[in-house]
């Protein structure tokens, strides 16, 4: 893979990421690519990049919390 495609990879990844963060559904994320880069890309594509975010989550969610003080209390 070339440094430009791997860049312009990166880019569509994080555009897909974001959007789906938003609560775009894959037909729209894939539209709005179309429209803004001019590229086709399939629920397939957009659902193997929003599967990267799984083990993060987990693991976020499995984190151990942090006691907090509550400000106001004496």
């Amino acid at each position: 893979m070339k440094k430009r495609q791997t860049i312009l990879n990166e880019e569509l990844d994080n555009k897909i990421l974001a959007l789906y963060g938003l609560g775009t559904s894959y037909a729209d994320i894939s539209s709005h690519l179309l429209d803004i880069y001019g590229v086709e890309v399939s629920s397939a594509t957009i659902n193997s990049v929003t599967d990267k975010l799984i083990p993060l989550l987990t693991e976020w969610r499995n984190r151990p919390l942090e006691f907090l003080y509550n400000a106001n209390s004496g």
